[in-house]
Formats: structure tokens, sequence, C-alpha cells
């Protein structure tokens, strides 16, 4: 059964939190270049084949009864996508636990992450916001 969920933990597992999706969406890429040749053909170099997730996470600004400490708060979130050094501790290499309790590691945060607050409040508990993100796997 899946949970409403996902687990993401950083490298040396010093911040790992649940984030609650409202919404979820697979995307699988295969990169491949082809072109067409003078004799008629079609010359195909086929590369690696991606997965990633496009997720949208609701996010609290501060914990609060009903928010327990196992969920991640906007800061962690902010915090996690600011890790962008391969070779620091902790790096940019993210492990993710899915709905389903499968592990995808190594994942990478990637692109823009464009926070939205939900109302007019913008911090403390009632705070929520809704970010947008995507994380890939490395294959």
């Amino acid at each position: 059964m899946a949970n409403n969920y996902c687990t993401i933990t950083n490298s040396d597992a010093s911040l790992s939190k649940r984030f609650k999706a409202v919404q979820m969406r697979p995307v699988f890429e295969k990169t491949f270049n082809s072109e067409k040749v003078s004799g008629g053909g079609l010359d195909i170099t086929v590369g690696g084949v991606y997965k990633s997730w496009q997720l949208v996470f609701r996010v609290r600004y501060e914990h609060s009864d009903e928010y327990p400490e196992e969920y991640g708060l906007y800061d962690d979130l902010v915090t996690m996508y600011g890790y962008n050094n391969p070779n620091g501790t902790p790096s940019n290499a993210l492990t993710l636990v899915d709905w389903w309790g499968n592990t995808h590691s190594p994942c990478y945060l990637v692109g823009r992450m464009v926070p939205e607050p939900l109302t007019t409040i913008i911090d403390g508990e009632c705070a929520n916001f809704i970010i947008p993100i995507e994380i890939i796997e490395k294959p």
C-alpha cells in the first residue's frame, strides 16, 4: 500500500525527512540521436534511460502538534536544494524512498524550486507552502 509521503535523505544521513506529496508524476526519458543518412537509412545512437519525478510538496514553515518532527519543513527542502558540491559532506547526492517503499539512490534535485505560499501567512506553524521540485535518479 502506498504512503502519501516520500522520504529524502542527504548523503551523510544528517538530514532525513518525510515530505507530503500533493502531486507526483514519474518521468522516463530515453536519450538518443537519429540522423537520416544519404543512402536512405537511419543512423541511431542510443544513450541512457533516465527516471525522474516531478513532485509537488506541501510543507509547513514550522512544526506543530499536527505536523510532527519527522516531516520536512520549508527550510529543510531549501537546505537539500542548496547542496551543490559533489565532493562535500553532505554532497549533492540524495536518497529517495518513494511512496511504495522503494529506494532510489543517488538522486539529485534539479531545475528550479519555486515555493508558493498557500495564504498570506508566510511564517509560523500555520504557514503552508506548495513547492514543486524535480528529482532525478542517476542510472
